[in-house]
């Protein structure tokens, strides 16, 4: 027997395309890590300010529509004016209805003085009914014992409906010893249906004395109506 060992040929080869396989991978292993590499390093750099286009990718977990999904701006609500406010309208004010003037009735009457002497004066007036109004008309007497009196110019005034009428006295001559009643005055004023019914004042204006007692005016008043 021989001390030198024998090698089989086809162990050899075996072991050559096993070496041959290992180098091949490495080179493809070495050549796809370079690569990755360069295109690193090619790639132009991003400008400060500059937004990608693309789109980013979704991390694990995240949904892919939560993604670069814009969220539509919130629709402020429209306020809607108030309806103005109809202007009531005013309530008419009712025209009052004016009162009817009563119509005037022919009427007569008296009244007289009081001096506290003998000597006063009697008033007798008359109202008459006219188109607009009334005609009073009045005669004047004094009454006394005895009187010497001299006519006057507007001696006599009557007040009446807010105004003031003067009227001539007549001369007077009685001797008594009996009252006597003798006519110093007449006259007609015409008044308006609202005068009536009226106030009226009769004055004469005698400026004398009359059985001791100083007589200025002698005054008579009533009303017609």
């Amino acid at each position: 027997m021989s001390g030198k060992s024998n090698k089989s040929p086809a162990g050899a080869i075996l072991a050559l395309l096993i070496l041959v396989i290992i180098v091949v991978a490495l080179i493809f292993i070495l050549r796809g890590g370079g690569d990755d590499e360069n295109e690193d390093m090619n790639a132009p750099p991003a400008e400060a300010g500059e937004v990608s286009d693309a789109p980013s990718q979704p991390s694990e977990g995240e949904d892919e529509d939560d993604v670069n999904v814009p969220t539509p701006p919130a629709e402020s609500p429209v306020q809607e004016s108030a309806a103005p406010t109809p202007t009531p309208t005013p309530t008419p004010t009712p025209t009052p209805t004016p009162t009817p003037t009563p119509a005037v009735s022919a009427s007569s009457g008296s009244f007289r003085s009081d001096t506290g002497t003998g000597l006063n004066i009697v008033v007798d007036w008359t109202l008459t009914p006219g188109a607009s109004g009334a005609t009073l008309a009045f005669t004047v007497s004094t009454e006394s014992y005895s009187l010497y009196n001299n006519g006057a110019w507007h001696a006599l005034s009557v007040q009446v409906g807010g105004s003031t009428y003067e009227f001539d006295t007549e001369a007077i001559s009685c001797d008594g010893p009996g009252l006597e009643t003798n006519e110093l005055s007449t006259g007609t004023i015409q008044l308006s249906s609202s005068d009536i019914p009226a106030a009226v004042t009769v004055n004469w204006h005698f400026q004398g004395s009359y059985g001791g007692t100083e007589l200025e005016t002698i005054s008579a008043s009533g009303t017609v109506s």
